[in-house]
């Protein structure tokens, strides 16, 4: 019974840090994506508070699961990265070579496993939003997956994407793809810019 309830309150935790995670991710590609960073709803709450309150809560995820929070803000990085691999960043490389960087550092510090759980979790989120998002993306000219390699093979993307990470990592997938989901679509600025 012990073993049971110890193994629940381990779950909860990896759940509280991706939740924790997601909202991180979700604010700094708001920021990064939106002409009015504040139409972000997490930054419109934390105004120029924002860099610091998002730095705090990452390092609450950090405190809560060091190596589901920090895999997948990295693989979120550099899935990130897979949009614009030839163009060249503030770093003074392209996103191709800070996508290597972001692989090895993923395999150094967590390992191959959760490596691939990471992007593969992270790549089956990015297929969907941009499945979901394919008209306010064709709108705004932004980077979409879906128009980019067509919405069939987007899918299929996806499938195989999902598939390897619920594989690895079955709760934490699902935990991963429900959060990820509904902070992205349920809190997103972009209908807000669409409007």
């Amino acid at each position: 019974m012990f073993e049971m309830s110890s193994e629940v309150i381990s779950i909860i935790i990896k759940i509280a840090a991706i939740l924790v995670t997601a909202v991180v991710v979700k604010t700094i590609d708001d920021v990064l994506d939106l002409e009015n960073p504040y139409e972000s709803p997490f930054a419109a709450f934390f105004q120029r508070g924002t860099l610091p309150y998002m730095i705090a809560i990452f390092s609450l995820a950090l405190v809560l699961h060091f190596e589901t929070a920090f895999t997948l803000f990295w693989a979120s990085y550099t899935i990130g990265m897979v949009r614009a691999p030839l163009q060249m960043l503030p770093t003074g490389v392209t996103g191709a070579v800070e996508i290597v960087i972001g692989i090895l550092i993923l395999i150094v510090v967590s390992g191959c496993s959760s490596t691939i759980w990471g992007l593969t979790v992270i790549l089956a989120v990015q297929c969907m939003d941009d499945l979901l998002d394919q008209e306010v993306d064709n709108k705004r000219k932004g980077t979409n997956i879906a128009i980019t390699i067509g919405q069939g093979e987007c899918f299929l993307l996806f499938i195989i994407a999902l598939y390897t990470a619920v594989t690895l990592q079955p709760v934490e997938s699902t935990a991963a793809f429900v959060t990820a989901l509904w902070i992205g679509n349920g809190f997103s600025g972009k209908e807000v810019q669409s409007a």
